[in-house]
């Protein structure tokens, strides 16, 4: 796997490209979340569109992106995952977990929306 980051106001972006099978570039992209959740990062986008495939080592990744920033209030999203890819994630439910996306920029767009209280 390759991947390139790029900041986009204080969101984060992370190009994932190739095969996400191996632990060999895990430590370098948490250590990245790390740096960006200190310097008050917000959100984390995945852009999966260059991703070819991932196994439970790529989805062991995903987790502990999510959580690292669900313990500080901010989300990680996925955009742009191919078919295969929106499968795995589906057969192991983690589509109910992550926020969808089909494109980056809807990614860097997305807001929560707001909840209403019947008081």
């Amino acid at each position: 796997m390759n991947y390139s980051a790029s900041n986009h106001g204080s969101h984060l972006l992370l190009l994932l490209e190739g095969n996400l099978t191996t632990n060999e570039l895990s430590a370098e992209v948490l250590e990245l979340a790390d740096t960006h959740l200190a310097g008050d990062g917000e959100n984390l986008v995945l852009d999966l569109s260059r991703l070819n495939n991932l196994n439970s080592t790529g989805l062991n990744l995903f987790i502990n992106l999510l959580n690292k920033y669900k313990s500080q209030q901010k989300l990680v999203l996925i955009s742009a995952a191919n078919e295969r890819i929106a499968g795995v994630l589906a057969i192991t439910k983690l589509d109910t977990v992550f926020v969808l996306t089909n494109t980056p920029a809807e990614a860097l767009d997305f807001k929560l929306p707001k909840t209403h209280s019947n008081k």
